[in-house]
């Protein structure tokens, strides 16, 4: 279950104002504008202070697993819950700007209590951020930097485009390979991909969208993953941020 996604939640208070909009060069960088676009708009997304969202995994209608996920993107902060006992929850607050793939920066605490240093917390909070943002926000990311962006050869699916992607020295799996199925009106209806290390191809179906309000727009997330056969969902919800996110060592996140 190496990602899976996601979702999300409430933003408010205005920040400054994000990146300027990424430069356009080829067909493939249109169609992934039109991705950004129809999800909101760079100015949403660049805008967008604070980040509320669950990330949930089910089989059968039976939930399997579940992280919590707050994300300051101001302060590049955030903090991760998720069960790791019938009674204990882990906790994991992250710096983000301090963090790099193997080398998280951070606390993490199981039942209120510090983890040790060395503990695997730290780490494991880190990578399921990176993966559970990557499953709700791909289609506002296509545009970042080491994202190499092509259009598929074989483009069509029934009325689909397809954005094909593939990464540079980023993130925790540059091996990675996507293929993003694109709308006529320029939304996610679904992705391919490949894992690195892994030949499995798996296919999932995007649905569900949800608005929620930025500063800069109203921006429009696909909360509800399905796997073509119908094995796996995951589904997402939107809530409000405690007060005491970045201080308290329980947890907190419902």
């Amino acid at each position: 279950m190496r990602s899976l996604a996601l979702i999300l939640v409430l933003a408010l208070a205005g920040c400054t104002s994000g990146p300027s909009t990424p430069e356009v060069t080829t067909a493939a960088d249109s169609l992934a504008m039109e991705l950004i676009d129809a999800s909101g708009g760079w100015d949403a997304w660049s805008d967008l202070p604070l980040l509320r969202f669950d990330w949930a995994f089910e089989r059968d209608s039976v939930e399997m697993f579940k992280a919590r996920h707050l994300w300051d993107r101001r302060e590049d902060r955030a903090r991760v819950e998720w069960s790791v006992g019938e009674d204990s929850t882990a906790v994991v607050i992250l710096d983000l700007a301090a963090s790099a793939a193997g080398e998280a920066s951070g606390a993490a605490y199981v039942n209120g209590e510090v983890s040790p240093p060395a503990d695997s917390l730290l780490a494991a909070g880190y990578t399921r951020f990176i993966n559970d943002t990557y499953w709700l926000l791909a289609p506002l990311k296509v545009m970042d930097p080491g994202v190499n962006r092509s259009l598929a050869p074989d483009s069509a699916r029934g009325d689909n485009r397809v954005l094909a992607l593939s990464f540079g020295d980023v993130g925790l799996t540059p091996g990675d390979r996507y293929w993003l199925r694109v709308g006529p009106d320029g939304a996610i209806r679904g992705w391919t991909y490949v894992l690195e290390g892994d030949t499995n191809v798996t296919t999932w179906d995007w649905g569900s969208p949800q608005p929620l309000a930025s500063p800069s727009g109203t921006l429009t997330f696909m909360t509800r993953k399905s796997k073509a056969d119908g094995a796996a969902i995951v589904t997402t919800a939107f809530e409000d941020a405690p007060a005491d996110a970045w201080t308290s060592p329980l947890p907190i996140l419902q």
